[in-house]
C-alpha cells in the first residue's frame, strides 16, 4: 500500500489549472494532452509576467530619473543604506532556501533513481529465471526415453498403460510449458526500440546530472552578488554597485526565468505523485509495466499466454 502524498503534493496538486481560453482544465497528470501542457505553460508564464512588469517599472522609474533636471539638495543617504542592506539579506535568506530546496530535491531524486534501479534488477531478474526455466525445460525433459523404457513387455498391462499415459500428458504439458515460457520471453525480450524502465532512469540522470549543478552554481553566483552589493552599500564603493546593477539586473532576469521553468515542473510532479500508478500503468507501451501491474485479461500478453 502506498503511502498517501505529503502535504506540499496535495497543495501543487491543488493549484487550479487553465487553458488559453480560461476554461479549467483538469489536474490529472498527462503530458499527452494538449490541454494539460497548455495550462502549465500558462502557470510557468505567470513568473515571466511578473518579471516584464518589474522590468517595466524599471524603465519607467529611469526614464523619470533620466528627465529630472532640478536641482536637489544632498541629503544623508543613511535610510537607503539600510534599505539595501535589509533588502539584501532577506534576499541572501531566499537564496538559501533555495539551495536546501535544491539540495532536497536532488537527493529525493536520487532516492528515485535507486528504487527504479532496484525494480529494473528485479525484471532482469524475472528475464534471467525464464530463460532459465525455459532451457531447463527443454534440456532436462526425458520423456521420449521413459516411453522406451515403459515399452517393454511387462507382466501388468493395466499398470503400464496407466504409466504410459501418465508420461504422455506430463510429455504434452511439458511441451505446452516450454511454448508458453518462448511467448512470455518473446514479450519480455529486450529492445533497443522499446521505451524501458532503464531507458527513462538513464535520461533522468543525465537531466538530473546537469539541473543539479548548474542550479547550484546560478545560486551561489547570486549570493556572490548580495555579497558584492554588501560591500558596496558599507563602502559606498560605486564601481561594485555598478557591477551589482548590471550583473544583477541580468541575474534577477535569469532567476525569474528559471522559476517559471520550475513552478511548472514542480506542479507536473505533484500531480504525478498524487496518483503514479495510474499514469505508470497507463503506458502500455513501456513492457517492464506488465510486471508491476496484471491488468486485464485482455491486455495483458503474460495472461493471454499463460
Amino acid at each position: 500500500k502506498m503511502e498517501p502524498p505529503s502535504m506540499i503534493v496535495r497543495l501543487l496538486h491543488s493549484v487550479p489549472r487553465f487553458n488559453i481560453t480560461l476554461h479549467r482544465v483538469s489536474n490529472t497528470f498527462n503530458p499527452n494532452s494538449d490541454s494539460y501542457v497548455e495550462s502549465l505553460g500558462i502557470l510557468a508564464s505567470i513568473p515571466a509576467a511578473v518579471l516584464i512588469v518589474s522590468l517595466i517599472g524599471l524603465l519607467l522609474y529611469l526614464l523619470t530619473r533620466c528627465c529630472d533636471r532640478k536641482p536637489r539638495r544632498s541629503k544623508s543617504n543613511a535610510c537607503q543604506k539600510c534599505t539595501l542592506l535589509i533588502v539584501t539579506i532577506l534576499c541572501g535568506c531566499a537564496i538559501g532556501l533555495g539551495l536546501y530546496g535544491n539540495d532536497d530535491l536532488h537527493n529525493g531524486v536520487l532516492q528515485v533513481f535507486g528504487s527504479g534501479r532496484q525494480v529494473e534488477a528485479l525484471v532482469k531478474s524475472v528475464r534471467n529465471q525464464t530463460d532459465t526455466l525455459k532451457h531447463n525445460l527443454k534440456s532436462r525433459v526425458v520423456m521420449s526415453e521413459l516411453e522406451d523404457i515403459f515399452d517393454k513387455p511387462t507382466s501388468n498391462q493395466t499398470a503400464l498403460t496407466i504409466v504410459l499415459y501418465t508420461v504422455r500428458q506430463v510429455k504434452d504439458n511439458t511441451t505446452l510449458a516450454i511454448n508458453a515460457l518462448e511467448a512470455v520471453s518473446y514479450f519480455i525480450r529486450s529492445s533497443h526500440s522499446e521505451v524501458t524502465i532503464k531507458n527513462v532512469l538513464d535520461t533522468a540522470e543525465f537531466y538530473e546530472s546537469i539541473r543539479w549543478p548548474v542550479t547550484l552554481g546560478f545560486l551561489a553566483v547570486l549570493l556572490l552578488l548580495c555579497t558584492i552589493l554588501i560591500i558596496g552599500v558599507a563602502r559606498s564603493s560605486r564601481c561594485a554597485l555598478i557591477f551589482f546593477s548590471v550583473f544583477g539586473l541580468l541575474g534577477v532576469t535569469l532567476c525569474w526565468l528559471l522559476s517559471s521553468i520550475y513552478l511548472a515542473g514542480a506542479i507536473a510532479l505533484g500531480d504525478f505523485c498524487v496518483k503514479p500508478n495510474e499514469y505508470i500503468c497507463s503506458q502500455q507501451k513501456v513492457p517492464d509495466i506488465h510486471y508491476t501491474n496484471c491488468g486485464t485479461v485482455g491486455t495483458n500478453p503474460f495472461i493471454l499466454r499463460l
